[in-house]
C-alpha cells in the first residue's frame, strides 16, 4: 500500500481495496479476508466499519453511475443535447459495459439485487428519469417517476443478466432493451426507432472496453480527490 493510502480512512481503503478484487475475481468470489489483507484494514475493524460485503458494494454504486454519466457527457456534448437520447445512451453503454466481462456483470446484478442498493438507484435514476420525461408527464412528481422506475430498473435488470451469444446479439438486446423501456414512458414508435437509429452509430463495445481498463483509475482518482490528494 502507498503511503498516500495509509492516509485514507478505514472506509476509502476497504473501498478501493475491494473494487480491485470484484474486479478481478468477482464479487462472490471474493472473501473479507482478501480485502483484509490487499487494504491493510483488520476483518475486524471491516465488519466494524462496513457491517457487510455487501454494504462495500453500496459505496462503489455511486462512483459508477458518476462514471457513466461523464462518459455520455464527453461523447455527446459536442454531438447533442437531447435529454432522451443522452438517457438512452448511457442506458445502452451499461448494457455494454456489462458484457466486457462476468465479473462486471456479477457487480451490476448484485447492485441491482441488494435491497440498499437498489433503493439508491432507484432514487437517483428516479430523479433522472424527472428531468428527462417530466415535459411528457408534467402532472408527475418525484414519487410517481419513483414508480416506474421500479418498472425501468426490472427491465434493466432482466437485460444485464442475460448473456449475450450469437442469437442473442449485443444490438439485439439494445433493440429489446430500447423499446421495452421507453414504452413504458409511452414514446412513440417513430421516435423510439429514431432513437435506436442513432445509437447504433457508435461503437460501443469498444467504448465500454475502454471504460472498464479505466475504471479501477476511475475509482482511485476519486477517492485520491476526496481524500484532498
Amino acid at each position: 500500500m502507498s503511503a498516500v493510502r495509509e492516509t485514507f480512512s478505514v472506509r476509502d481503503r476497504v473501498v478501493l481495496a475491494a473494487a480491485e478484487l470484484f474486479m478481478k475475481q468477482g464479487f462472490s468470489n471474493t472473501a473479507v479476508k482478501e480485502i483484509s489483507i490487499e487494504s491493510g484494514v483488520s476483518e475486524n475493524a471491516i465488519y466494524y466499519e462496513m457491517k457487510t460485503k455487501e454494504a462495500i458494494i453500496a459505496e462503489l454504486i455511486g462512483y459508477v453511475i458518476e462514471h457513466q454519466r461523464e462518459i455520455t457527457h464527453e461523447i455527446l456534448q459536442p454531438i447533442t443535447d437531447d435529454k432522451l437520447l443522452c438517457y438512452c445512451f448511457e442506458k445502452v453503454l451499461q448494457l455494454y459495459i456489462a458484457e466486457t466481462n462476468e465479473n462486471i456483470r456479477e457487480l451490476y446484478t448484485t447492485v441491482y439485487s441488494i435491497p440498499k442498493t437498489w433503493d439508491y438507484i432507484k432514487e437517483v435514476n428516479a430523479e433522472a428519469l424527472k428531468y428527462v420525461f417530466g415535459d411528457r408527464f408534467p402532472e408527475f412528481d418525484f414519487k410517481d417517476f419513483y414508480e416506474l422506475e421500479i418498472a425501468s430498473g426490472g427491465i434493466m435488470r432482466g437485460y444485464l443478466t442475460v448473456p449475450c451469444n450469437m442469437y442473442f446479439t449485443k444490438k439485439q438486446k439494445v433493440k429489446r432493451y430500447i423499446e421495452t423501456t421507453l414504452r413504458v414512458f409511452h414514446i412513440d414508435d417513430e421516435t423510439i426507432n429514431s432513437t435506436l437509429h442513432f445509437l447504433f452509430q457508435f461503437d460501443f463495445s469498444k467504448i465500454a472496453q475502454e471504460k472498464v481498463d479505466n475504471l479501477y483509475n476511475y475509482f482511485e482518482k476519486r477517492i485520491y480527490q476526496k481524500n484532498g490528494h
